[in-house]
């Protein structure tokens, strides 16, 4: 059984790499997987945009279990984060997730079956100076639920 699949949705953040991962009793793996991005965008003047930066990072954490040679079963968790700043705007927000997930594949000869549940919580927050004097600040805040869900 290729455990490809179970790879590529333990690790979000770079398809196709290989998680770190650990045997544990019988037929189970516990593995990790952390990933990081970021991004600078130049300013644009003459189209209105100004400089911005964006930096994120997080992880995933997981066990599976064999079901068999042909099947296989598993659980992940696992936190984000991604700030970004534009200070030629006096802008800045950061979002935080936690996420969750239930995986699941079979193959038996040229057939296969998998299926995934993911929920994610999404927290959110943004600032913005309003007005530099007397400094005013804009914080807004918001919160995200995202459960999902796919069967092939």
């Amino acid at each position: 059984f290729d455990t490809s699949l179970a790879r590529a949705a333990a690790a979000p953040g770079a398809p196709g790499a290989a998680p770190l991962a650990a045997s544990v009793a019988g037929d189970g793996r516990l593995w990790f997987q952390g990933f990081d991005a970021g991004g600078r965008f130049s300013a644009n003047a003459g189209a209105g945009l100004a400089a911005a930066r964006a930096d994120g990072g997080g992880f995933t954490l997981g066990l599976d279990h064999k079901l068999g040679p042909n099947g296989l079963i598993g659980i992940a968790a696992g936190a984000s984060s991604t700030a970004f700043a534009v200070p030629g705007r006096a802008a800045s927000g950061r979002v935080a997730g936690a996420h969750l997930g239930l995986f699941g594949a079979w193959a038996s000869g040229p057939f296969y079956a998998s299926g995934q549940f993911t929920y994610s919580r999404f927290n959110d927050t943004t600032r913005r100076v309003a007005r530099a004097k007397p400094r005013h600040h804009l914080t807004t805040g918001t919160s995200a639920l995202w459960p999902a869900g796919r069967r092939t």
